[in-house]
């Protein structure tokens, strides 16, 4: 058990790319080429702050944070910081957006549905570049507003470097690029006809903003130019592995349209992302610019993150300030479709904030998550009570930090069996710890040899589940879930809060452990393996 690493398994990716930095050597080359560079930078600062000011211990000597792992807590919660101070700026950044592109009303909506997004809360409290990524994207929406609406210079630039920051927080962001010159071919167009408008849009400033994208992204990651091989062979590599690269290509192209989907529902909301299509309906055919300019966007990236076969939600994140934005215009739309009275305007903020509601209370079930004990010491905790030491434990691959339980390597034996029957059954082990990631189809294939591994382990009689460990948020009241009749309705009004169907990266938190017990031939006559 590895007390250097959180339980979620990039953020220990930002601390190993920091201590590769010598920044008194001018050396701020990370190595590290999954992820781009800023988020190295942003944290690396407050954390050589900190440790001017004796809050931290920077040392490359990674025996003292196996001494001193509190050390490295203070480190995790300062990087930790600087999320949430993003996040907060993120809502702010929307709001500003909604008001510019449309009204303060539809701005302060908007704002509000992303403060209490699952997906959006959950990520306030982990070390990673995604609400960073989506702040610069925030910016640039913004910014991309003000070109349609003025057509100035300096929205060009500043469109330009933040959608250049945003690429440098996380490369997807790049894919916004063309809603600078729609940006600009809507302003230009009224009164004019299409291929005048055409022709306006190819001016000094435009060819700047899209210029300056590319040289804010080589200006804070030259070294990905410089080692463009081992880049390549890193980004091509880390695609395959969170992605349905390999799956055929009818199943990828279904998963293309359907896989998005479903995962905005569990991290963005299922009303909330009834409400966004609605916008994008009304968009399609009000035929409104500022609707078209959201809309585009919004499918741009459905479009690529679908066809790569993304399977995290954290990479939708850029989509976010985009549903949101149009969740609150189609709002708006009916309410003044209504035509309401002024004494019944108090019905559109009853609207509002029941729309928020199920939301809200997803967000706070998953923050009481955080707070609680987690699952794995509690089974980590079973296992020392009821494993006998020197028995054999099985696990299908490596034990990740996020996947298994504390384990004593010196008091059991460890015995990675692959996901293999025939593995399985010559080792018989006394116990097989398993978790609900391995069990995913989408993370982990169902090959013939899979499929015969879960079968015999499920199925036959030689293995019985001994126990198993799982913590859903909670419904209400601790403790308390609505039964099963019920649930139906409850996951309907989205008040249902268990995230056990949620794409992986949602389930960091809470996954669920199961502990096989082997009742084989010996383990009756030794006794081994006994509860």
């Amino acid at each position: 058990f590895n007390p250097l690493r959180s339980y979620h398994p990039d953020e220990y990716y930002v601390l190993k790319g920091l201590a590769n930095l010598d920044p008194w050597r001018l050396d701020l080359k990370t190595g590290l080429y999954a992820w781009p560079n800023m988020i190295f930078y942003l944290v690396g600062v407050p954390l050589q702050v900190a440790s001017w000011v004796g809050q931290v211990r920077l040392t490359h000597n990674l025996t003292h944070y196996y001494a001193h792992p509190e050390d490295l807590a203070r480190m995790y919660v300062i990087g930790r910081g600087v999320v949430v101070v993003f996040s907060v700026l993120t809502v702010l950044m929307v709001y500003l957006a909604g008001r510019s592109l449309y009204e303060h009303g539809v701005g302060f909506l908007a704002a509000s549905l992303l403060a209490v997004t699952p997906a959006f809360v959950i990520y306030q409290h982990y070390l990673t570049a995604d609400l960073v990524a989506m702040f610069f994207v925030a910016a640039f929406l913004y910014c991309v507003g003000q070109v349609l609406a003025t057509q100035a210079t300096g929205w060009h630039v500043l469109a330009g470097v933040a959608l250049g920051l945003a690429a440098s927080a996380k490369y997807q962001a790049i894919v916004l690029l063309p809603l600078l010159p729609l940006a600009q071919y809507l302003g230009v167009r009224p009164g004019r006809p299409a291929g005048r408008a055409l022709v306006k849009c190819f001016t000094r400033p435009m060819l700047v903003g899209l210029v300056l994208p590319f040289l804010v992204f080589i200006a804070l990651n030259p070294f990905h130019l410089l080692s463009l091989k081992e880049f390549g062979r890193v980004f091509t590599g880390e695609r395959a592995s969170v992605s349905t690269v390999g799956w055929s290509f009818d199943a990828r192209v279904r998963e293309a349209i359907g896989l998005p989907a479903k995962m905005l529902s569990e991290g963005f909301g299922y009303w909330p992302l009834i409400l966004a299509v609605a916008g994008s309906l009304f968009a399609l055919f009000g035929q409104v610019r500022r609707d078209l300019l959201l809309f585009t966007g919004l499918a741009i990236v459905y479009i690529v993150m679908g066809g790569i076969g993304t399977i995290y939600v954290r990479h939708l994140f850029p989509l976010f300030p985009m549903l949101v934005l149009l969740a609150s215009r189609a709002v708006f739309i009916c309410a003044d479709g209504l035509r309401l009275r002024p004494r019944q305007q108090w019905i559109v903020t009853a609207v509002c904030a029941l729309l928020l509601c199920p939301s809200l209370y997803r967000s706070v079930a998953h923050i009481r998550l955080f707070a609680d004990e987690s699952v794995r010491i509690e089974a980590g905790q079973w296992i020392a009570k009821n494993i006998p030491a020197g028995a054999t434990i099985g696990l299908p691959d490596d034990n990740w930090q996020y996947d298994v339980p504390p384990l004593d390597e010196k008091r059991y034996q460890l015995i990675v069996t692959g996901y293999s029957a025939r593995n399985l059954k010559a080792d018989h082990p006394d116990y097989v710890l398993t978790n609900s990631r391995q069990r995913d189809p989408v993370l982990v294939p169902r090959t013939t040899e899979c499929e015969a591994f879960w079968n015999y382990l499920s199925l036959s009689r030689e293995y019985v589940l001994a126990d198993e460990f799982r913590k859903s948020p909670y419904v209400f009241k601790r403790g308390w879930r609505p039964p099963l009749r019920w649930r139906s309705l409850f996951s309907l009004a989205g008040l249902d809060p268990s995230n056990e169907d949620a794409p992986e990266d949602l389930r960091y938190v809470n996954p669920i452990l199961y502990v096989h017990r082997w009742r084989g031939p010996e383990s009756e006559k030794t006794g081994r393996g006994v509860r």
